[in-house]
């Protein structure tokens, strides 16, 4: 597990998932990154999303400091880009990576190396267009023309075309999900104002998405109402879970989800400063909860989980962003 403050620590720790549940589980922590300065090599400030290749490297952008880091597995500084207001970001199977520029309302593409190939979008309520783009997910095992047999695709969407890959993004103040070839090319869309089934909560809409590579399974962190919403690919409603509470199978402020690669579902579960472990269908596994952060001897409390990422083909790996109220004073970014 890899565990980052908003003081711009990173914190990796280990946990063995044993399907217990209680007490809740505890990482332990094996090495620290970072010391949250500005335009340093290796160093982040107040780090918002993360990410995992196909080789294991990770990748960390930060809210005050507009680049992406990115590490070797073993925490090891490899390079670093300019890449505007990062907020969530995702590595598909070439490593290419998708950014998430919330305030930029755009969606932004580079190679592993951080070579820039492609940005699509601006602020609207159009399609492709978007009101703060929180996070976004890849379906890899997906073509776009896969979807157009269902009558999903525009038009003029041309197939075949030789695309095998599908982007989810979370478009949040505009309460829906919008679905991108790999190019950007936009092909459909979901999601309204509500409380309903396949509905998203405003104002401030849905935050964290996650595709399951297997099933094609889309669950969505709805996080104004502390639900978790399940879509098939096509983004019809399959079912929900979660209301508000600190019980198990129950959510303060959901911020993130994803999928491992045998189906189980990690929630982010913000304010209970946790993540909790879930089936295919919402049946609750086990919750662990996150280290007291100390930096500089200091003891900065319960540290709260932010985002997360999943490391490919490894159902135990989990990374993670934490968020340390005491150390610094800036309260998590919703």
């Amino acid at each position: 597990m890899t565990i980052a403050s908003t003081s711009g620590t990173i914190i990796v720790g280990g946990l063995v998932i044993d399907n217990q549940t209680m007490p809740p589980a505890v990482p332990t922590r094996l090495l620290t990154i970072g010391r949250g300065s500005l335009n340093i090599e290796g160093e982040m400030n107040y780090p918002s999303g993360i990410t995992v290749d196909n080789d294991g490297n990770v990748y960390v952008c930060a809210d005050l400091d507009p680049s992406i880091s990115k590490f070797d597995g073993q925490g090891n500084f490899l390079t670093r880009w300019y890449a505007g207001d990062c907020y969530g970001l995702e590595a598909d199977n070439n490593n290419n990576v998708y950014i998430a520029n919330k305030t930029e309302h755009r969606m932004t593409k580079y190679d592993s190396n951080g070579n820039f190939l492609l940005e699509w979008g601006t602020l609207g309520s159009g399609d492709g267009q978007f009101n703060e783009v929180n996070d976004v997910s890849v379906n890899n095992a997906l073509s776009p023309c896969d979807l157009c047999t269902n009558g999903l695709c525009p038009i003029d969407y041309t197939c075949p075309n030789g695309k095998d890959k599908v982007l989810y993004v979370a478009d949040s103040r505009n309460l829906r999900v919008q679905v991108f070839d790999e190019d950007g090319i936009f092909l459909f869309r979901w999601g309204s104002s509500g409380s309903g089934d396949g509905q998203f909560a405003g104002p401030r809409g849905p935050k964290g998405i996650a595709v399951d590579q297997y099933s094609g399974s889309v669950y969505v962190a709805d996080s104004e109402i502390h639900r978790i919403q399940k879509f098939d690919r096509d983004g019809n409603f399959l079912m929900t879970w979660g209301t508000a509470g600190v019980n198990q199978g129950q959510f303060r402020w959901p911020r993130d989800v994803e999928v491992a690669p045998n189906g189980d579902v990690y929630v982010v579960d913000t304010d209970n400063e946790r993540i909790q472990k879930f089936d295919a269908i919402g049946n609750f596994i086990m919750e662990f909860q996150g280290l007291h952060n100390e930096v500089d001897g200091l003891d900065g409390g319960q540290i709260k989980f932010l985002r997360k990422a999943l490391k490919k083909n490894d159902s135990d790996s989990v990374y993670c962003f934490m968020h340390a109220p005491l150390i610094n004073s800036k309260e998590s970014k919703r």
